[in-house]
């Protein structure tokens, strides 16, 4: 992009920063996300959501502490203090979330995970039956987001930071809907592995 002069250089300077510094987060953001899913699936939703909104406030502190510091006192990072932050709450709360997993004691996290069990050739090539389609699903919607952002980038600072804006609040208003999404999945999936097809038509009806 700074090669063909499509997108600002300074632009590009600090998408590349940010992307460098949100790659700390690339692996805890996938453990957490596996170990949520789980979580999610036995109908475990409410600890997950305390959760959340406890580090949403942590992560809003230490984005406003590390970019602007404290006055009199630190000048903070500036840019580079919105990543690190970023990164820094998705560690805290994936840390957060192994400790309340272990002090809790939900019957549902005493089941055994027996690893020739689950990883049996026909469950793992069923398994990517699903989950490679459904990735492939997610990598063309993401990409063509990220194309859209490359074009409001092309138009300068403002024009990214509305698209930016308008993604976050995009995100917020379809939270619902994505709740009510999963909620469904995991009610179905359950009626189906009780053999109760009929129950899982019903809840897919509501």
């Amino acid at each position: 992009l700074r090669a063909t002069g499509y997108v600002e250089g300074h632009l590009c300077d600090l998408a590349s920063t940010f992307g460098r510094t949100m790659v700390l987060k690339i692996v805890p953001d996938i453990i957490l996300s596996v170990i949520i899913e789980w979580l999610i699936a036995q109908e475990i939703v409410r600890p997950i959501a305390w959760i959340n909104l406890i580090f949403l406030a942590v992560n809003l502190g230490l984005n406003i502490t590390l970019v602007y510091g404290i006055s009199g006192v630190w000048d903070g990072l500036g840019f580079i203090g919105s990543p690190l932050a970023t990164s820094v709450t998705t560690f805290l709360k994936l840390v957060c979330t192994i400790v309340w997993m272990r002090c809790r004691a939900w019957p549902t996290l005493q089941a055994g995970f027996v690893p020739s069990e689950a990883l049996k050739y026909e469950r793992v090539v069923k398994f990517l039956s699903q989950a490679v389609p459904s990735g492939l699903s997610m990598l063309v919607e993401n990409l063509q987001f990220m194309l859209v952002t490359v074009w409001a980038g092309h138009f300068g600072e403002t024009s990214l930071a509305a698209h930016s804006a308008m993604l976050d609040i995009f995100t917020v208003l379809t939270a619902g809907m994505y709740g009510l999404g999963d909620a469904c999945t995991v009610r179905v999936g359950n009626e189906l592995g009780r053999g109760n097809a009929m129950g899982a038509r019903k809840v897919a009806k509501l």
